[in-house]
């Protein structure tokens, strides 16, 4: 998802916030976002992509709203995904970095 037409950065002590727009609709955002997410005994995962790796754990996801909203817990970190559509081939991405 190349192209990324604006982005802003918020962090405080406990949370770090970032926004981007992204020039995608928002079904192909939550598609890639999901890619990486299974079902297993323990209950919902997403495996974490960082710098071309696979995280050595995956994080337990804590919220999930179709298209909308993903939220995960992982390393003692909460991690929020939120889709906000801006027109049919744009969409706002919320990402929210929290200490649990």
């Amino acid at each position: 998802m190349a192209g990324l037409a604006c982005w802003k950065a918020e962090t405080s002590r406990s949370a770090s916030r970032i926004a981007r727009l992204i020039p995608r609709a928002r079904r192909e955002v939550w598609q890639a976002l999901i890619q990486d997410a299974e079902l297993t005994e323990r209950g919902a995962l997403l495996r974490l992509v960082l710098s071309e790796k696979v995280c050595e754990s995956a994080a337990q996801i804590t919220r999930y709203e179709t298209l909308m909203l993903l939220e995960c817990y992982c390393d003692g970190k909460l991690l929020r995904w939120q889709l906000e559509p801006r027109d049919e081939n744009t969409t706002r991405l919320i990402f929210t970095e929290r200490s649990a």
